[in-house]
């Protein structure tokens, strides 16, 4: 019986969707893209520039470091978002805009499974009222979400920091 998380689930998993079809692939790959790359830009050059700030403007070293991170993180953004909208542009004049906004729908719908699959296994370490954790538990698309997230932590637990691996049978214990 599908109850109120599920409705939850399916509401978060279909408004993704919907933002793909809208914005298409090409956006939503280059959003990703943009995220990742400016948080690993930022993180690789802000003391650099922070180093140049104190030098140069006598800036004191925390507001240099978080006023440089900000502004590489800001650039590289931009960079991945002029670089949407060209490439927007050409598959509009290609009228491959049908292509574009499946391939969009199908990257929302993964991105909206990916982001409830964390949250319902991030739920499982928060101390919730009785109530709530029954109905976490009774959820019949939460099931199937926990079950994939156990799988692909399978697969990366060894990329992740000691302290974050943890035996998949030990984690499906606490579930």
């Amino acid at each position: 019986m599908i109850n109120w998380f599920d409705v939850v689930i399916l509401v978060v998993v279909l408004f993704n969707l919907f933002l793909g079809f809208k914005r298409g692939v090409i956006a939503e790959l280059l959003t990703l893209a943009g995220l990742v790359s400016a948080i690993f830009v930022s993180l690789f050059w802000y003391q650099n520039i922070s180093s140049f700030l104190i030098i140069k403007l006598h800036w004191n070293k925390s507001l240099s470091n978080i006023l440089s991170f900000i502004i590489i993180f800001v650039l590289v953004i931009l960079f991945f978002r002029i670089l949407e909208t060209g490439l927007s542009r050409i598959t509009d004049l290609l009228l491959l805009n049908w292509i574009n906004n499946l391939g969009g729908a199908l990257f929302g719908f993964i991105r909206g499974a990916i982001i409830v699959s964390l949250l319902s296994f991030l739920l499982n370490f928060i101390p919730l009222p009785l109530e709530i954790r029954v109905q976490i538990s009774e959820s019949v698309l939460a099931k199937y979400l926990l079950n994939s997230v156990l799988i692909v932590y399978g697969h990366i637990r060894e990329w992740l920091p000691s302290n974050l691996q943890f035996e998949v049978e030990f984690l499906r214990e606490l579930l």
